[in-house]
């Protein structure tokens, strides 16, 4: 019987799994992708599984990585949102399971996602948070202001 997960796209068997925790950020993590294969920087062959996940101290996410096959490298993507990096990869490791641990690492944002699009577009955010950088640039260029779903 396939189980919930499977229907869910989380056992289909890839090469690597990028779990994000920005539900949001699923397309835009496989449009990077897509483009880095387009470069010539990741094989086009390799498949990649990017899924958002429930949250930092969510148990779902137990669940999801234990029904993963153990071969496939996991990439676990968070906001940190101010807070120390080393304290949110802690709290994420206590929900890895013990068999995926060699093939697990984090992406920790010092803030949020939107620090790689404000990077990727050229803003400085020095004094802003990369939420409000980024809603004062496209105010400022295309006379709308941000939203998350974006």
């Amino acid at each position: 019987m396939e189980s919930h997960l499977a229907r869910a796209g989380y056992m289909a068997d890839p090469d690597v799994l990028v779990l994000t925790e920005d539900r949001y950020g699923v397309e835009f993590i496989k449009n990077i992708i897509n483009n880095l294969k387009d470069l010539n920087q990741v094989s086009r062959s390799r498949r990649i599984k990017v899924r958002w996940f429930p949250g930092k101290c969510n148990p779902k996410l137990y669940r999801i990585l234990s029904a993963i096959l153990i071969s496939a490298r996991v990439i676990i993507m968070a906001d940190a949102e101010g807070e120390d990096k080393t304290k949110v990869t802690q709290q994420l490791w206590r929900h890895i399971p013990k068999e995926i641990r060699q093939n697990t690492c984090f992406i920790i944002f010092n803030y949020c996602i939107e620090e790689w699009v404000c990077d990727g577009l050229d803003i400085s955010w020095n004094h802003l948070s990369p939420r409000d950088a980024l809603n004062k640039y496209l105010l400022k260029r295309r006379g709308f202001k941000y939203e998350k779903y974006m």
